[in-house]
């Protein structure tokens, strides 16, 4: 009896927690739509949106993953392979109907599919996915959690994301953000030409990694919505609950070939937590901006998806999981596993070629290591160099010569980026010959404090399994090989815009699974001889990974206080609540008018405006991008540091515009270089001049002026 009473007890109680996780959960969504109503979005194109991405994306996905029974290959992917191929058939869709000029076919392909996936799905044996779909029907304590980590990342976006990218013609005036202005531009240029052309820069061919923007402005052409609003307010949303469930069923996945399911789905939700929970050790040195001493932004980049890392992990999951599952099966691959592995290294290295490019050496690695161990064969081999060579490939033809490859190798330059800058110096200037010990053993230290909660279980994995290497098994093999690498990149090369940390920020997600296995190992043996028992070392290093642990989760905390508290301020803000701080890099209401008129009033396929309101290395370069995002419309030059790294095509545009925007200038000599570069409009900002001088008084004595305020003006070019 007491122990029917116990069952009962524990049952209620899980129940009870289930119900105010649900509970709690919904509060924080309905957070969120408050939030998207107060900056200016819309809560029926939300609606529009989601109900666009369950029709051309996650039905057109259940259909083509019970025809290629995708399922059977990796039984535990559902909502993730939904994802993954429905988003891989709307891409192909947009670029088929692009080559063939027919673009219309991308409302009605996806669209069909998903209907064929609807049938599907209403079929009787099919009736408990939607009963049960994403876990709002389960009573599972473990899928309870999961919905509560949705909701709740959810809730951080309304902060962090939504609040940040208010419309001005809501609070006035705001201030930007470069980076995101410059991913909404390169989503509107997949409507101006195929292949895409930089929308801030006329000439150059995009060659940043551009699939959260192509999915984007899929999205954008099918239901009308503007691509700013779908990546400020809509998309982001949709993409945290399938990040959640990828990371939830890569768990599964990765813990299941080794433990029990109670086991596996302990470690899964450990890990998917351990994503958003374990940050570097800078604590409250994230609370006033969120910028880490030691640059691990992963939690920031995770829930805002800046620059496409959210997108990156999930399509990470799917490529990983489905290279483990051939090698399980020794690479004796048929022909579906082989085109979605195929297909999900592309998706992948479109979504951030970065990351593509760690797996590419990663695979190889394995298969090597495997090859020697006698547990791969030459099929093995071949594989791993199509997956490779497909993303070289890529790299090659689509990504050459982009702006992002100007990395510089440098043994320092990612330390000089840390609070250790000040030591590297003194080290590198006075004592070189030390420095060959000192700075390999600074870099280790820098790895610790920048995941303090896994990096210290990670090394002693590291350090017991180096002896026995080639009896690895392919999961921790690409585990190791992935994280390592990553770090190695991390480490000897720098980019301008500091992006080698994408390198380490993809390396937290196969560390974190790392330890989680060497800490899953530790617990069994603490709990099989108690602490008192252990030898001296174990109890120094039980004691290491207490603190990492809690440092990690202190800081995540502040960098979500952050997240949240920043947000808060801006909303007040923007509503007048507390005095805005006179900021020079802002978007005025007027700025807004004057893009959207350039939208509703020219033509796409013709219009080109050249601005005085562009990126020129100055404190003021945050301003940039901002009317190519709203208005969709070509730009002469708006932004150079992102788009092209040519100086002396560079110093020819900039020549332009100082024709063009110069008191000496005579309307003759504006009037011909207009032509000569096919400008048609002039969007001359009142606020900022830019790299050049002068001002819009010659300018309005050569041209018609059809937008007139003080802000901003517009004059149209006369045709020839």
């Amino acid at each position: 009896m007491l122990n029917e009473n116990s069952i009962n007890n524990r049952r209620n109680s899980a129940d009870f927690i289930g119900k105010l996780l649900l509970i709690t959960g919904m509060v924080f969504v309905a957070v969120f739509l408050i939030l998207l109503v107060l900056s200016g979005a819309s809560l029926s194109e939300f609606v529009l949106y989601i109900v666009c991405a369950v029709a051309y994306v996650f039905l057109p996905g259940y259909f083509l993953k019970k025809i290629l029974k995708a399922d059977y290959y990796l039984p535990d992917f559902d909502i993730t392979l939904d994802f993954f191929l429905g988003t891989a058939l709307l891409v192909l869709t947009y670029c088929i109907g692009m080559l063939i000029s027919a673009i219309w076919i991308l409302k009605v392909i996806p669209l069909c599919t998903g209907l064929a996936g609807l049938f599907l799905l209403f079929k009787k044996s099919e009736k408990n996915n939607i009963r049960t779909l994403f876990g709002i029907g389960s009573k599972k304590i473990g899928t309870r959690l999961l919905f509560f980590l949705v909701c709740a990342l959810i809730f951080v976006y309304g902060w962090s994301g939504v609040v940040k990218y208010t419309h001005p013609s809501v609070a006035g005036e705001v201030i930007i953000s470069q980076d995101f202005l410059f991913n909404v531009g390169n989503a509107e240029s997949f409507g101006l030409s195929f292949p895409p052309k930089s929308i801030q820069y006329s000439g150059i061919v995009l060659k940043y990694h551009f699939l959260t923007e192509m999915i984007c402005y899929c999205f954008s052409y099918i239901t009308g919505i503007t691509c700013y609003n779908i990546l400020a307010f809509y998309q982001q949303p949709v993409f945290l609950l399938v990040l959640v469930f990828s990371l939830h069923n890569f768990g599964l996945f990765y813990f299941g070939n080794k433990y029990d399911k109670r086991k596996s789905e302990v470690l899964s939700l450990v890990f998917t937590f351990s994503m958003f929970a374990f940050g570097c050790a800078g604590m409250w040195a994230l609370l006033p901006n969120n910028i880490s001493p030691f640059g691990n932004s992963s939690i920031a980049h995770l829930v805002t998806n800046i620059n496409s890392h959210t997108t990156a992990v999930i399509y990470l999951t799917v490529f990983t999981a489905l290279y483990l599952q051939a090698a399980k099966n020794r690479f004796d691959i048929k022909a579906v596993p082989f085109i979605l592995t195929e297909l999900a290294i592309i998706m992948l290295t479109f979504a951030k070629s970065p990351v593509g490019a760690i797996m590419a050496c990663a695979v190889i690695v394995t298969v090597i290591i495997l090859a020697i161990g006698k547990k791969a064969s030459l099929k093995g081999l071949v594989f791993s160099l199509i997956l490779s060579g497909t993303f070289f490939l890529i790299l090659l033809t689509v990504f050459s010569a982009s702006a992002s490859d100007n990395l510089t190798f440098t043994a320092i330059g990612t330390l000089y980026r840390s609070c250790f800058s000040g030591i590297v110096w003194k080290i590198t200037t006075f004592y070189p010959t030390l420095g060959k010990i000192t700075i390999p053993l600074l870099i280790i230290l820098h790895t610790i404090l920048n995941l303090p909660a896994s990096q210290t279980l990670f090394y002693i994995s590291g350090i017991k399994k180096i002896k026995s290497l080639f009896m690895l098994e392919a999961p921790e093999l690409i585990s190791f090989s992935a994280s390592i690498g990553g770090l190695i990149v991390y480490y000897i090369f720098e980019q301008s815009a500091a992006s080698q940390m994408y390198f380490f920020m993809m390396a937290i997600f196969f560390i974190n699974l790392i330890a989680i296995d060497e800490g899953n190992g530790a617990v069994e043996r603490l709990k099989k001889n108690g602490f008192k028992y252990i030898n001296t070392l174990e109890k120094i290093g039980t004691v290491i990974v207490a603190v990492g642990i809690t440092i990690g989760l202190i800081t995540a905390g502040f960098s979500y206080v952050n997240l949240c508290g920043s947000g808060l301020r801006r909303l007040m803000t923007n509503y007048d609540i507390i005095r805005k701080f006179p900021y020079d890099c802002i978007a005025t209401d007027e700025d807004e008018a004057a893009a959207m008129w350039l939208r509703e009033n020219t033509d796409a396929s013709q219009c080109m405006f050249a601005t005085n309101r562009i990126h020129s290395g100055t404190s003021k370069e945050g301003i940039s991008n901002y009317y190519t995002a709203i208005s969709g419309r070509q730009a002469f030059v708006e932004c150079i540091k992102y788009t092209c790294n040519d100086a002396e095509m560079n110093s020819y545009k900039l020549s332009v515009l100082n024709t063009i925007f110069s008191e000496d200038s005579t309307p003759e000599e504006i009037v011909n270089v207009c032509h000569e570069n096919g400008i048609t409009h002039i969007l001359y900002s009142t606020q900022y001049a830019g790299c050049v001088e002068g001002s819009n008084f010659v300018i309005s004595k050569a041209f018609d002026c059809v937008f007139d305020t003080y802000d901003a003006k517009i004059y149209v070019v006369p045709q020839e």
